[in-house]
Parts: structure tokens; sequence; C-alpha cells
């Protein structure tokens, strides 16, 4: 199930997971932050770009 929040800064409508279910069913919590695994997994590929062209061509 998804929740909206109808303010948003810019006008738009704000979405996001609601994870209540998941945790009442399997028991699950996150245990990172988003934004900084996000951060860290962007680094990662840039750091590893020339190793996925590789990859990619074969």
């Amino acid at each position: 199930m998804s929740r909206i929040m109808l303010t948003s800064s810019n006008g738009q409508p704000r979405r996001w997971l609601d994870v209540s279910r998941v945790k009442a069913l399997f028991g699950f919590v996150a245990r990172h932050a988003l934004q900084e695994n996000l951060r860290k997994t962007i680094q990662w590929f840039q750091a590893n770009r020339h190793a996925l062209r590789e990859v990619q061509l074969g």
C-alpha cells in the first residue's frame, strides 16, 4: 500500500511506501537509511564503471 501526502513544496503529491503490513507479516524493519545507501551505490557504480562496460561488451 502506498500513501499520498497532499501537500508538498512544489504542489505535486508525494507518495511513499507504507511498510506496516510487511512489518506485521514478516517482521521486516529497514536496517539502513535509503539516502545513505543510495549514495554508496552511486559511488560504487562510478568507481566500477570501467568493469561494467567490459561485462556489457563481452
